[in-house]
């Protein structure tokens, strides 16, 4: 049975980039739902708002937000994670409404994630015609392995190594089923 001690932990400061934007302290969203019993594989399609602190053109924007330099540190998680994913990134017009969508892949090394074309992010957005807000990075999937006891999900997000954002959720997982107990 999974009893949901959930404690989500924020801490954002403001980005600057180079030039006339910049990103006010991100927002990160864990999102791990706690449904069923026992241990087992759950999703968490964790989410990543960076609001910006003026509307800026997406072509400008692109030229000021390096990818490269935009990491997620999962260290502080004892639940098994994938290596390989998807981010949707999305650019929120001032209204929160979406103007542009694209999936990137990601890749895990160690507890580090990246994007792997960071390019190829920098090349959509210099394509969007419009003004934006706000830029949400979210997993497509986050698919996670959890276990008997203590269960925690973390993730750091970092800016050209500097800490943006934490969040995080802890959970207890027990097992009162007979298929958990022949485990």
């Amino acid at each position: 049975m999974k009893t949901g001690l959930i404690t989500v932990l924020l801490m954002g400061t403001a980005l600057a980039l180079n030039g006339c934007a910049s990103i006010l302290p991100p927002i990160a969203s864990p999102n791990c739902p706690l449904p069923g019993t026992g241990p087992g594989p759950i999703n968490c399609p964790s989410s990543v708002m960076m609001p910006l602190g003026i509307p800026t053109a997406a072509s400008v924007l692109a030229d000021q937000f390096d990818a490269s330099k935009f990491t997620i540190d999962m260290g502080g998680s004892n639940v098994a994670l994938p290596t390989t994913g998807l981010f949707n990134i999305t650019l929120n017009n001032s209204s929160g409404q979406p103007v542009s969508q694209a999936a990137f892949s990601w890749t895990k090394n160690g507890n580090i994630i990246t994007v792997n074309n960071p390019t190829a992010v920098h090349d959509w957005m210099a394509s969007v015609p419009a003004n934006v807000s706000g830029i949400e990075t979210k997993f497509v999937s986050m698919p996670v392995n959890t276990h008997v006891g203590v269960n925690a999900y973390m993730l750091s997000v970092s800016y050209d190594g500097a800490v943006q954002a934490t969040a995080g959720q802890v959970w207890m997982e027990s097992c009162d089923n007979s298929f958990c107990a022949l485990e």
